[in-house]
């Protein structure tokens, strides 16, 4: 499974009506929240084995499967 599937499936534990498309903005959607940023986040670092600097807990890098898979990409090929 890729990177973008896995984060799929992950958002869909925490959200409904999760887009197959990875460029929505899932925020704005009303998709998910600053409360599901944050089960997301560790949900991410436990599944791809890594520790998010402060720096990038922020809304930008949640607002798509496209920005997370950018991230999580970012640490994973450090």
């Amino acid at each position: 499974m890729d990177i973008k599937s896995k984060i799929i499936e992950i958002v869909r534990e925490f959200a409904e009506n999760v887009p197959d498309e990875t460029g929505i903005n899932l925020v704005e959607r009303g998709i998910i929240d600053s409360m599901m940023i944050m089960n997301l986040l560790t949900s991410l670092e436990d599944e791809f084995d890594f520790e998010t600097e402060v720096k990038d807990i922020s809304r930008t890098n949640f607002e798509s499967i496209d920005k997370m898979a950018e991230m999580v990409n970012r640490y994973i090929n450090k």
